[in-house]
């Protein structure tokens, strides 16, 4: 995620760190993550099949980060964070990797149309 010059007079930071970078610190946690996966998608077998993670993947991860921010900030601290906090959620289905999945495995238009259904 990259923010307009003027978020950093808001506090907020340009670029969001993964939260699965193996070099975040404990600052990062208390300023913001992100838990973007390219492709994620409702439907987890899809997920699955695209290598990504899902967005159920995606909530279990929110919440272990809230668990770690209580831990960092304690408990009063973390009710004011996440009440003050900005959530975006943006996923959505790639049919293009399923047409690409239907090539691959010779199938004919039929059948494509029917995996999407």
């Amino acid at each position: 995620m990259y923010l307009d010059e003027g978020s950093a007079e808001m506090g907020i930071k340009d670029l969001l760190p993964a939260y699965l970078n193996p070099s975040l610190q404990t600052q990062d946690l208390v300023t913001g993550v992100n838990f973007a996966s390219g492709g994620a998608r409702y439907d987890p077998l899809k997920s699955d099949i695209a290598l990504v993670f899902s967005l159920s993947d995606q909530l279990t991860m929110f919440k272990e980060y809230i668990m770690k921010l209580k831990e960092v900030v304690g408990e009063e601290r973390i009710s004011k964070i996440l009440r003050e906090s900005l959530v975006i959620v943006a996923t959505g289905e790639m049919i293009l990797s399923i047409h690409i999945l239907a090539l691959l495995c010779e199938n004919s238009f039929t059948t494509f149309l029917h995996m999407l259904i």
